[in-house]
């Protein structure tokens, strides 16, 4: 033990360690584990007296369940009914980073969800029925809370967000609801193509974290 960790093991602060400590932390900020069989994101993390504690954000949910962990509860992976590949994790984990940052997609997107689930039909047309009914119903709770202006304001009657969005928000709610392995498939395979987003700055960033 050096000098500055006997330092740190009898400060009576110890609660209030640097969450930027990584020294005995398992996990890392800004990369993606699992709690509960779901994929999360480490927001923040601190020391509390014997063990470390873990703001997560459950990919795919609103902020409101945003929630601090033990260490104990997550993991590094995890068996899931469906397997996210490491190229879908870092999708997820990417596009999280740069809406932190103040950017939004630019829409319209050069391969729109219509032309996605309209191949994917093909094979499996009652999967993708049940896809684009989810899209419908969840569409709004998969945003983070500084994509919600930019989808009232495009989004009318006569304009439809299989038109304006991506593949990201197909995989938002692939990533929630654990299942449908066939698409989860089709965007690996194709990922270059549907995952090549164009990003831009929105004027203010008070809102960009996850609803």
């Amino acid at each position: 033990m050096t000098e500055n960790d006997a330092s740190i093991s009898t400060n009576s602060n110890l609660n209030n360690f640097s969450s930027n400590n990584n020294s005995n932390s398992r996990f890392e900020l800004n990369e993606m584990y699992y709690s509960d069989d779901h994929p999360v994101i480490i927001k923040d993390k601190t020391f509390d007296h014997t063990h470390w504690k873990y703001k997560v954000h459950y990919c795919g949910w609103n902020a409101r369940y945003d929630c601090w962990v033990d260490d104990s509860q997550l993991r590094a992976t995890k068996r899931r009914k469906t397997e996210l590949p490491f190229s879908l994790k870092t999708v997820l984990v990417e596009e999280n980073d740069t809406i932190q940052h103040g950017y939004l997609h630019k829409l319209p997107v050069a391969v729109p969800l219509s032309k996605v689930l309209s191949v994917f039909a093909k094979k499996h047309p009652d999967t993708s029925q049940q896809l684009q009914t989810k899209l419908l119903q969840d569409f709004e709770t998969l945003l983070y809370k500084s994509e919600v202006p930019q989808y009232r304001s495009i989004v009318t009657a006569k304009t439809s967000v299989f038109d304006q969005y991506g593949s990201e928000f197909l995989l938002r709610l692939v990533v929630r609801y654990n299942e449908y392995p066939e698409i989860m498939k089709l965007l690996h395979q194709n990922r270059h193509t549907l995952f090549n987003t164009k990003y831009e700055k929105v004027a203010s960033t008070s809102g960009a974290a996850p609803r």
